[in-house]
This record gives C-alpha cells, sequence and structure tokens, in this order.
C-alpha cells in the first residue's frame, strides 16, 4: 500500500507540475491518513502530527519521504 501511495503522489506531481501537484496531492494525502487512523495504524495524535508536517509542506521531496516514513513505521509496528 505504501509503495502504491508514494506512486500516486509521484505522478500527481509529475502530471501536474511541483506547485499545483502539491496542492492537488494534499488532499489525497490527507485522505490517506485519516483512513491508517481509522484502521488502526496510526494513532490519533500521530496522525495529526503528520497532516501538520505534510500537509503544509511545498517541498515534495520532504512529502515524499514523509510518506515512507508512515509506512515504515507502519510496517515496523504490525511486524513487532
Amino acid at each position: 500500500e505504501g509503495a502504491i501511495v508514494r506512486e500516486h503522489h509521484a505522478a500527481i506531481i509529475a502530471y501536474h507540475g511541483a506547485h499545483h501537484g502539491n496542492r492537488i496531492a494534499r488532499k489525497h494525502i490527507g485522505w490517506t491518513i485519516t483512513r491508517l487512523e481509522q484502521r488502526g495504524i496510526l494513532s490519533s495524535e500521530t496522525a495529526v502530527a503528520w497532516r501538520i508536517t505534510l500537509l503544509r509542506d511545498d517541498d515534495n521531496a520532504v512529502v515524499a519521504r514523509g510518506l515512507a516514513e508512515i509506512y515504515d513505521s507502519a510496517q515496523m509496528r504490525n511486524a513487532a
């Protein structure tokens, strides 16, 4: 799932450009964080923190790394 989300983010940026793509991707990222919270993969506090970090950042590389970190940490928690 994480790979699909990261690929989707990259495709939005590639298609719409860095600035406009970032703004479009934000709503998708917000929905993704909400879905992870609803599924119990992210706590409410963690979801809020990721929303603040990722939905306000204009640097697409930072956002992409954040998406990877969300899924990497979720995968580690599920493996434990």
